[in-house]
């Protein structure tokens, strides 16, 4: 057996790709022989991505505003009025049918 010198995985004798990382001849056994093709987006298979950055940028961060806060207050509080209501109704209705 060989092994992929890209992950390290077992490869059977005369293996064309690695099961277990998908590295081959054409994308480059090693990272150092990778390299981004023509199509690749702009920065593709750069490593200074930064996680942090990228999930303040994509989902905000800090404090929700102050119209959210009111949102959630609201579809809390009709909630509340909605279960207080229906279920003395709901079980109502169920003694009702088992008379």
């Amino acid at each position: 057996m060989n092994v992929c010198p890209h992950c390290g995985a077992d490869l059977k004798r005369g293996a064309i790709s690695c099961r277990a990382c998908g590295a081959d001849a054409r994308a480059g056994w090693t990272e150092d022989g990778w390299q981004a093709g023509p199509d690749a987006p702009a920065g593709y298979g750069e490593d200074d991505f930064d996680y942090d950055d990228f999930i303040e940028r994509e989902l905000g961060g800090g404090k929700p505003s102050r119209a959210t806060r009111s949102r959630r207050k609201l579809r809390f509080f009709w909630g509340v009025m909605l279960a207080v209501f229906l279920l003395p109704l709901l079980i109502g209705f169920l003694l009702l049918l088992a008379r």
